[in-house]
């Protein structure tokens, strides 16, 4: 039986729902918002560099990601 907590992310897997990144304008952060954006999630990213935000959530929205 596999725990959850430790279940391996299959590759294809789809992500229904919101994701929630702090963080996310850069690093392992803009790379988990791609991820979940890449697999379906909605994608709500937070981080305190403003101008790095706006460049990670135009560079999001630019590879595809539906955004507002």
């Amino acid at each position: 039986m596999t725990d959850s907590r430790t279940r391996q992310w299959d590759e294809y897997e789809r992500v229904d729902g919101v994701a929630v990144v702090t963080g996310g304008a850069s690093g392992i952060g803009l790379s988990m918002a791609r991820a979940y954006a890449a697999r379906g999630a909605r994608v709500l990213i937070a981080d305190v560099d403003q101008a790095e935000l706006d460049r990670a959530c135009v560079d999001l929205l630019r590879s595809g990601s539906e955004g507002r």
